[in-house]
């Protein structure tokens, strides 16, 4: 049951095998790849119509006790699915390389992440001082609730419903203002600057393993389309800006 992280641990011990007979993890995908969650407490529950039960270190052996009857009964599976080239041959090959990749890494320039970094600061900065002035006065620019006051009770705009927690200033409501007030434009500007530097330079700071390298998580069971997803962080998903 995913033995892609099992590939992992081994390797980083000098441990390495080239390959297991069978996933039963990457088998239920391929088999119900819409179906999201696929614990090994599920499998069982669906495919051999048990329920495991107790805690602990004896909830694990327990669990495991199945993976035999389990493994045999997707196997079967997948065989009347016609997909036995798909796991045999695409797939389990594949989680193997996927573990090489996350060991390897990708190197991270830190010198180059920091000045971009530094340069998205000088930004915000910038962007910051322009919404005290059209707002007259400072604020917290990433609290909803003081942004809704400036813009909808001090600078009168057009706004829905006040709910307890204050105003909406979600996306949508802002692009319908966007030609109301030149602070709107500020704002939205404000809030991508921001998120690309804490996503992407504090976040991938903070990711930067102690060999300079950054180690994300490929997932094989993840997107009902079947493609790769990146997580941990995610560096299948960064903006060219």
């Amino acid at each position: 049951y995913n033995v892609k992280n099992a590939y992992t641990i081994c390797k980083k011990h000098g441990i390495r095998f080239d390959r297991v007979e069978f996933d039963v993890l990457m088998a239920a995908y391929i088999l119900e790849p819409v179906r999201g969650q696929y614990s090994l407490k599920d499998l069982i529950s669906t495919y051999l119509f048990k329920e495991v039960e107790g805690e602990g270190h004896a909830f694990e052996l327990a669990k495991t006790r199945e993976l035999k009857e389990l493994s045999q009964i997707l196997a079967r599976e997948i065989q009347t699915a016609g997909a036995d080239k798909l796991l045999y041959e695409v797939e389990l090959p594949l989680t193997n390389i996927l573990s090489d990749l996350e060991i390897e890494g990708f190197r991270i320039d830190r010198d180059l992440l920091d000045e971009a970094g530094r340069k998205m600061q000088g930004e915000i900065a910038r962007i910051q001082a322009e919404i005290y002035e059209a707002a007259g006065e400072e604020f917290n620019i990433s609290s909803p609730k003081q942004l809704g006051v400036i813009l909808f009770e001090k600078l009168d705009l057009p706004h829905g419903k006040k709910t307890k927690t204050g105003y909406s200033t979600n996306q949508a409501v802002l692009d319908t203002l966007i030609d109301k007030h030149p602070i709107i434009e500020k704002v939205m500007y404000y809030r991508q600057i921001t998120k690309l530097y804490s996503t992407y330079v504090e976040g991938l700071r903070n990711a930067i393993d102690e060999d300079g390298r950054i180690h994300s998580n490929f997932q094989q069971t993840l997107a009902v389309t079947g493609r790769l997803s990146s997580t941990e962080p995610n560096l299948q998903n960064i903006p060219i800006r």
